[in-house]
């Protein structure tokens, strides 16, 4: 569709004449631009129509595909490094004695140590940090990295339903709780700070509450529980704030020959790290960061997707929703769909989870290329969109070339 731009002014006055004049300056100087850019196309000075915006959407396989280490299993081994100002001191020296860690610390000259032995205060005692470590469940990638934090919230919910029983030991308090409900075993392993566990017998199971969760008067502690999660959770996010300033922003990125070959006006980032401030061709593009960025401390979005209805009222600091509201992170990307444009999809599943932002991009594109990095992420990626836009869209739109896929290597 062609869209022309008429400008009409009748002059009755001479200081409408002058009026004019300045409208029809800035009237032309916004073409001039336009026209430079590419975005206007023009005969003989005239507007006759707008270039399709080329908009780049990226997720995490945007930056693994550079090289960085931002796989949550990267971060988790990160946060099992015992001294990590030791490694860094190591490799400053050139002589890091663990081969396998030395791949964080590359350019030991452009990190921050005290970064470094801030993200240790914060790892101290952090329950996230001690979830995450021991939980032993099969993450793929950061969807399920954030899903797994609805398990957790339901040994905290179960933890708080429970009945302690007091007994008096050599002249000491304990306040126990005995089942043989296995969670109470999984809560006292991975939530330390909240419970020990003190033994098991036959399938019994008795944990030990800590003190400051528990009154005689109320019972256990839900409110200063749930608070000690928040303040937890927040270090957590900051910890990987961290961890992606001082490590891996830091370090050298491979180009992408098939995106950074290409001009892109607007750039909606999944990612964390402003990509947009590495890469020529970002540099001027309008950028929006879906959840946030690294450029201040809490400014972080993560959290789960949905609760269920039991939980909402209590665990809602723990949705992406309020973390949004929270940061007051307001990505105005929706104002892109207004325009004529064709969209570019590099290293994003295209899962479900995502399914408000990506559809109507989809939806509204002239034209879309996904690009994948094997066969498997191929074959993932077109079974996201049918589920997202049913078969019969996918296939009119392959066979009309309106939906194209790519190999990013």
């Amino acid at each position: 569709m062609l869209i022309h731009l008429h400008i009409s002014i009748i002059c009755h006055n001479a200081s409408t004449f002058q009026q004019r004049d300045v409208t029809v300056t800035l009237a032309e100087k916004y073409a001039k631009k336009r026209e430079k850019d590419g975005s206007l196309i023009m005969t003989n000075g005239t507007v006759i129509g707008l270039v399709p915006k080329n908009i780049l959407i990226v997720g995490n396989g945007f930056d693994i595909a550079q090289g960085l280490p931002t796989q949550y299993t990267d971060f988790l081994d990160f946060l099992r490094i015992q001294d990590p100002v030791q490694v860094y001191e190591e490799a400053k020296a050139g002589s890091i004695l663990h081969k396998d860690l030395g791949r964080f610390m590359k350019c030991t000259e452009t990190v921050d140590v005290e970064q470094i032995k801030r993200f240790v205060d914060l790892r101290k005692g952090n329950c996230w940090a001690q979830y995450y470590r021991d939980c032993g469940a099969e993450i793929v990638g950061w969807i399920d990295f954030e899903r797994e934090m609805i398990p957790a919230l339901k040994y905290i919910e179960w933890l708080c339903a429970q009945s302690p029983t007091i007994l008096n030991r050599n002249q000491r308090t304990s306040i126990l709780i005995t089942t043989s409900d296995q969670s109470i075993y999984r809560i006292a392993r991975l939530f330390p700070k909240f419970a020990t566990l003190n033994g098991f017998n036959s399938k019994i199971y008795e944990i030990e509450l800590c003190e400051e969760y528990y009154s005689l008067s109320y019972g256990i502690l839900r409110a200063a529980i749930l608070k000690t999660l928040k303040e937890d959770l927040d270090n957590f996010i900051e910890m990987f704030r961290i961890y992606l300033t001082e490590i891996v922003s830091n370090m050298e990125r491979k180009l992408i020959p098939a995106v950074f070959s290409q001009h892109f006006n607007a750039l909606i980032n999944f990612n964390y790290i402003q990509s947009e401030l590495f890469f020529d061709n970002l540099l001027e593009a309008e950028s929006f960061h879906v959840h946030g960025d690294t450029s201040k401390e809490k400014n972080m979005v993560f959290g789960v997707n949905e609760l269920s209805d039991e939980m909402k009222n209590d665990y809602l600091f723990f949705t992406k929703s309020f973390q949004r509201i929270r940061i007051k992170s307001n990505p105005n990307y929706r104002k892109l769909l207004n325009e004529s444009f064709n969209v570019t999809f590099f290293g994003h599943s295209l899962d479900m989870t995502d399914v408000g932002i990506i559809k109507p991009f989809y939806e509204r594109a002239s034209h879309v290329t996904v690009f994948h990095y094997s066969e498997e992420d191929y074959e993932d990626k077109v079974l996201n969109l049918i589920r997202m836009m049913g078969i019969k869209q996918i296939e009119d739109d392959v066979y009309s070339g309106r939906l194209e896929f790519k190999s990013s290597t």
